[in-house]
């Protein structure tokens, strides 16, 4: 049989405290891997690599304002939040994205044309 525990003295009278693994209880039982609100848990900034999935999703802008709005809600000052979020967007979508293709493309022009001139000689 499972051993519950008081809780601490400024938790609620007559709650009832220990992981979720105490009493058999998984994130699949109450639903929260579904909910596409909290991008089923991954966009988070728990630890470095989720925070780095939520990075690169920002700036790829695959759903990135559900991150934006998660982060806002859990500051005290959502505007940093928002204008990191924001940030993000312009320098690493539109700024860094366009860049590294740019420099993609213009290596393919250049083996194109190195090619053209091999066919030439």
């Amino acid at each position: 049989m499972v051993q519950y525990s008081k809780c601490p003295a400024d938790f609620d009278i007559d709650s009832t405290c220990g992981s979720p693994t105490d009493f058999h209880l998984s994130f699949e039982d109450d639903g929260i891997h579904l909910n596409e609100a909290i991008q089923y848990g991954i966009g988070s900034f728990d630890n470095f690599g989720q925070s780095s999935l939520a990075v690169f999703q920002i700036i790829t802008l695959d759903n990135w304002s559900n991150i934006m709005y998660n982060l806002a809600s859990q500051q005290i000052c959502p505007i940093f939040a928002e204008l990191f979020c924001i940030v993000l967007v312009f320098m690493g979508s539109f700024f860094l994205l366009n860049l590294m293709l740019a420099v993609v493309m213009e290596s393919y022009i250049q083996s194109e044309v190195d090619e053209t001139k091999k066919m030439q000689i």
